[in-house]
């Protein structure tokens, strides 16, 4: 007859937490068989969690990667005293980068401003981020590739005449990419001036805002700010008619900080009829 038994110690006031020793007894007992073995078991559960963050997933060549890197205990409690190593490989397998026995020092266990930058000829493929402490290793792929971003095209929707007599006049700004997608994390700033502008100090009306999750950004002009703007060549005049603006409208991508921008004139009348005499 064999026995076998486990017996679990408690951590030792000089062992870390996350190890736990166990001694493993053996016994055999017959008429052939008569033996005791102990032996002693070192366990280490999973001391650490590590994340790793990029600021974008690909990366042309020649850009620069930044990244960080969060330490915590299993309870999410912040590491901040335990040497980190920290390795970048390219797709051959080649470390590129490295910083080794690197320590929080702002006490969040986040080690930030980390950056590695591309060469103009860098390989192609999936690069790997590791990340060692306390005998945990996480790893973090990014790819360096020659894509091409995708083109962005501003369109300003708004009437081309308007009428005196009108309140509002509304303006939206639709930014869309050139495979058909609205351009939904971006900012759009608008500006209404007079057409014929030839001083840097000329009356506008400005608006900003982000946009949609349909791509726009929508602006309402009163007529009160029309005036206002019409009113730097001619103070004493309370009328629209004969008076041409120039909408202008700049969208930023968010992701890559692109602008792109459109215009966009419009004439107002008196009244919405035209007469022609034959």
């Amino acid at each position: 007859m064999i026995f076998f038994q486990i017996t679990y110690f408690l951590a030792s006031p000089g062992r870390q937490s996350w190890q736990r020793s166990y001694r493993a007894t053996f016994k055999g007992v017959g008429q052939e068989v008569n033996f005791e073995e102990q032996t002693t078991v070192q366990l280490e559960e999973k001391a650490v969690s590590v994340f790793i963050q990029t600021d974008k997933a690909i990366y042309k060549f020649g850009q620069r990667v930044q990244f960080r890197v969060l330490v915590t205990t299993m309870d999410l409690k912040p590491v901040t005293k335990e040497p980190v190593d920290i390795i970048i490989e390219d797709p051959k397998r080649n470390r590129i980068w490295q910083r080794l026995g690197v320590t929080d020092l702002n006490g969040y266990g986040v080690l930030d401003d980390l950056a590695l930058q591309l060469a103009d000829r860098a390989l192609k493929g999936m690069w790997t981020i590791k990340v060692s402490v306390l005998g945990t290793e996480q790893t973090k792929e990014f790819e360096v590739d020659d894509y091409v971003l995708p083109k962005i095209e501003v369109e300003i929707q708004a009437p081309k005449f308007g009428v005196d007599y009108h309140s509002i006049l509304e303006i939206t700004v639709k930014a869309t990419y050139t495979f058909g997608q609205p351009v939904t994390d971006g900012l759009a700033v608008v500006r209404l001036g007079n057409r014929y502008s030839y001083y840097q100090k000329d009356r506008a009306v400005i608006e900003n805002g982000k946009l949609d999750s349909h791509g726009e950004f929508k602006v309402n002009i009163s007529r009160d700010q029309l005036l206002y703007v019409r009113s730097r060549y001619n103070s004493q005049s309370s009328s629209l008619e004969w008076s041409t603006f120039k909408i202008e409208a700049n969208v930023t991508e968010g992701n890559t900080l692109r602008t792109r921008g459109a215009e966009h004139i419009i004439q107002y009348r008196k009244t919405p009829l035209k007469m022609t005499f034959m």
